[in-house]
């Protein structure tokens, strides 16, 4: 039960925020903030920047991609909640080959392919 709760609590927190679910909305701006934080820091990254900055980047980049890595890994947990007609299985495979789903793997995969090859 206490399981089913968090599952559903964690599902209803990553997906689209509603006007009443305040920790919804925060994890709304935080990504959102996030996501424009790595865009400045992909635009900063193409000047000549002192070695400092270019360390604070890759610091923000790997805390960037860990995060975004963990909200990937809980929408395919929490599959079966966005796809309640489907058997889990089908619902996480469903999720994973979905359009934004693709878009979050192909924006993630580049930072771990150094370490898989």
């Amino acid at each position: 039960m206490v399981y089913k709760n968090i599952k559903k609590r964690t599902f209803e927190i990553i997906q689209a925020s509603t006007e009443h679910d305040l920790a919804s909305k925060i994890f709304d701006i935080c990504l959102i903030v996030l996501v424009l934080a790595n865009v400045c820091l992909v635009i900063t990254d193409t000047f000549n920047l002192p070695d400092k900055v270019r360390t604070v980047s890759y610091y923000i980049e790997v805390v960037s991609v860990i995060i975004f890595t963990i909200e990937y890994f809980l929408r395919i947990w929490t599959a079966d909640l966005l796809y309640p007609n489907n058997n889990w299985f089908i619902a996480k495979i469903k999720y994973v080959f979905s359009f934004l789903a693709i878009i979050d793997l192909l924006a993630i995969l580049p930072f771990y392919l150094p370490f898989l090859i």
